[in-house]
């Protein structure tokens, strides 16, 4: 079944997701800023934690030839998808570390998950879409087991058609906007 709501601004969903999307946004803008002050070319990177100490936080980078070069002696191995983690002991990941901890960084940050929003999903899989709007989010959420009366509380079931109508209007304002 597929279905749409409006997601606002009292929703559970709708206050998890902005406080993932605003996590999100620190932790790239923290993390360029730190790849240019290091002098990192890349832009792919992996930022991750494994337990509660910070020495616990993990960064890798799939490297320019030019991170070879100048990281190359304190970066592990690559993985099968060619990213190369800085080595536990190094002093750069160190260095890397405090600036978390001093910053304050969500290291662990994932977008809600709307299994935990909407009751008859349980398990099952699902597929989904949300776009900004004035009154929150537009979601689109499609499952086989998705049940007609599964409303959340804070958000509104609105018509298919009015989904698309916005989603169409939101596409074209991008464009407009020079976004696409």
């Amino acid at each position: 079944m597929e279905r749409a709501f409006i997601v606002t601004k009292n929703s559970d969903y709708y206050k998890a997701l902005n406080d993932y999307l605003k996590h999100d946004e620190i932790n790239r803008s923290f993390i360029k800023h730190f790849f240019e002050e290091a002098g990192i070319e890349s832009t792919q990177y992996c930022l991750e934690k494994d337990g509660f100490n910070q020495s616990d936080i993990y960064l890798g980078i799939i490297p320019t030839k030019n991170d070879e070069v100048k990281f190359g002696e304190i970066l592990n191995k690559p993985t099968s998808e060619r990213l190369r983690y800085f080595k536990k002991r190094s002093k750069f990941l160190k260095d890397f570390q405090q600036k978390c901890m001093d910053n304050k960084i969500k290291i662990i940050n994932h977008e809600p998950n709307l299994r935990n929003y909407f009751q008859s999903l349980d398990l099952c899989s699902f597929s989904y879409c949300h776009i900004p709007c004035e009154e929150g989010y537009y979601l689109q959420l499609e499952s086989k087991v998705l049940k007609e009366d599964d409303v959340p509380k804070g958000m509104i079931s609105i018509k298919m058609s009015e989904f698309y109508k916005y989603k169409e209007e939101y596409k074209e304002m991008e464009i407009n906007n020079g976004k696409h």
